[in-house]
């Protein structure tokens, strides 16, 4: 299973959400709109990351990700988090998905320099890869 299938099967599996919570959702969702809560998860996460708490900065970026699938910085920086935890496959599978979604963008430069720092510690080469 190459790396891009690996990412898909990952982000595909943490978008699929078990039904009680795409009732309680429903009713949320007049409250707040599904792109400003991603953002509201993000910032969240960002704090809980820059805290040292990569578990739930981890579980912040997932949810954003569900709540905004076209969320580049939650993918990036979910891969990061997933990194930390020391999660190799999965941050760099996320890390290439960020990538592909707009190499150009801050997330996916950030996403890039992650990779660049992890083929340096890992020896793999993992860009070339993407």
């Amino acid at each position: 299973m190459g790396i891009i299938t690996s990412a898909q099967m990952y982000l595909r599996g943490i978008a699929q959400k078990p039904k009680e919570q795409k009732e309680n959702e429903e009713t949320e969702k007049n409250l707040i709109s599904g792109k400003d809560k991603a953002s509201l998860l993000v910032q969240a996460g960002r704090q809980k990351y820059n805290a040292g708490d990569y578990v739930t900065a981890e579980k912040c970026f997932r949810s954003a990700f569900l709540e905004d699938q076209d969320c580049q910085l939650a993918v990036t920086y979910m891969g990061k988090a997933l990194y930390r935890l020391g999660k190799l496959d999965a941050a760099v599978a996320v890390l290439q998905r960020s990538i592909e979604m707009d190499p150009d963008s801050y997330a996916g430069q950030k996403a890039f320099h992650r990779l660049q720092r992890i083929e340096q510690k890992t020896g793999k080469a993992i860009l070339s890869e993407a």
